[in-house]
C-alpha cells in the first residue's frame, strides 16, 4: 500500500476512491470469482476468497436505501454466484 500511496495509485484523501476497492474493481472481482467457481464445477478456493473479499460491500448494497447502476450489476453478479450448483 506504501507504493500505492507514493505513485498516487491509492488515495488517502478519500478512501471511496481507492484504486483497489472502488465499484469497478469490486465488480471485476466478482466476475473473476464467478468465472473460477464455474470453471472448478462450483468449488474454488480463490473465488470464494475474492467474494469473501467483496461481502462487506455487497451487504451494504442490498441493505442501503439507494442503489445505483453499479451496485445492480454487483447485484446480479453475487446472484449468478450462488445460483452455481456445487455437485454434491
Amino acid at each position: 500500500m506504501d507504493a500505492a500511496r507514493r505513485t498516487g495509485f491509492s488515495n488517502t484523501a478519500n478512501p471511496r476512491h481507492d484504486a483497489i476497492t472502488d465499484d469497478d474493481t469490486v465488480i471485476l472481482k466478482m466476475a473473476i470469482a464467478v468465472a473460477m467457481t464455474t470453471e472448478g464445477c462450483g468449488q474454488s478456493e480463490l473465488g470464494e476468497k475474492l467474494f469473501k473479499c467483496v461481502k462487506e460491500r455487497a451487504d451494504k448494497t442490498v441493505w442501503g436505501e439507494d442503489i445505483d447502476l453499479k451496485g445492480l450489476v454487483l447485484m446480479v453478479i453475487v446472484v449468478c454466484e450462488f445460483s452455481i450448483p456445487v455437485p454434491r
